[in-house]
């Protein structure tokens, strides 16, 4: 007997995550806070609670089966982690969509599970159906980044309570949804690089009203200010791409005028008279410099004045 056998060891985040929720269910604990608790504190939680060393070991044997069964590798979820708008839009989609209901109508699973041959024959998906199940996990509602907002989302497919098939069937039901959008970029023509622009774009479209439902969620907060504009889009499923292809010509519009007040706010309108053929010599100088003529003359009077 090994003390491996008789001490639970967790060598990353997942892990502590996966058995401080199991440790609570299987053994009718609390839900141990944020689930924050060290590697020392779950081996002692087990022990105030399994004495005999013989039941202790079994405990820890069976958790280390359950995770090995029922979580979902790392490399699943690389078509996520490379793509800071992709990870930000399926957490948001997990927090305000994936209610238990939709997870067990993903592939529908044949009905498995709601129809059960025998009264221990588990649920395979979270209940009761109404609730999402990301926000009863106690999982943070804004991450501070992309890298904790990937987390977040391993950590929803760690504890949710279903079979790893079907783990496997909302994440794949998942990637689907992301696939639906990830080549739509309303805003392409936005200059992240541009502050003043950026500044613009928010304000506009906090003013059009169209994502009133974007204000309430905590989700983008520290996602970047390219990413949060682009989730207005992303995340407003029930808004037709018609209506946002409305708003992008209204938008385009607006920043255009919006650009040219700011360009000639100072400059001053000169109105002068010139002979015809001198106004045609003006205009072959001007376009054999590639120059419009304001720019021309400009550039004429200050070689002038050096």
């Amino acid at each position: 007997m090994s003390n491996q056998d008789k001490y639970l060891k967790i060598s990353n985040d997942r892990e502590r995550y996966f058995y401080s929720s199991y440790i609570s269910k299987t053994l009718n604990l609390p839900l141990m806070k944020v689930h924050s608790q060290s590697e020392k504190e779950l081996n002692q939680a087990i022990k105030n609670k399994l004495e005999d060393t013989t039941e202790r070991m079994r405990f820890i044997r069976e958790a280390k089966d359950e995770f090995s069964c029922k979580v979902i590798q790392n490399e699943e979820f690389d078509w996520i982690k490379s793509n800071e708008r992709c990870t930000f839009f399926i957490l948001y989609y997990i927090n305000h969509y994936l209610t238990n209901k939709k997870i067990f109508a993903i592939n529908n699973h044949r009905y498995r599970g709601m129809h059960r041959t025998s009264e221990y024959e588990p649920i395979d998906y979270p209940t009761p159906l109404g609730e999402y199940e990301y926000r009863k996990q106690g999982l943070s509602q804004s991450p501070n980044n992309a890298k904790d907002a990937l987390n977040n989302i391993m950590y929803f497919f760690d504890l949710l309570g279903s079979s790893i098939e079907k783990k496997k069937e909302v994440l794949t039901y998942l990637k689907r949804k992301w696939m639906l959008i990830k080549d739509t970029n309303y805003l392409s023509w936005i200059d992240e690089r541009n502050p003043m622009q950026m500044k613009w774009a928010k304000n506009y479209i906090a003013r059009s009203r169209l994502f009133s439902r974007w204000s309430r969620s905590e989700v983008y907060t520290f996602a970047s200010e390219r990413v949060q504009l682009m989730g207005c889009f992303d995340v407003s499923l029930d808004i037709s791409a018609d209506s946002k292809e409305l708003l992008i010509i209204k938008m385009k519009k607006a920043w255009s005028q919006e650009n040219y007040r700011t360009q000639i706010v100072e400059k001053k309108v000169l109105n002068t008279y010139l002979d015809k053929g001198v106004k045609d010599k003006l205009s072959r100088l001007a376009k054999q410099n590639r120059m419009k003529i304001n720019e021309y003359l400009t550039y004429l009077i200050e070689k002038e004045d050096e």
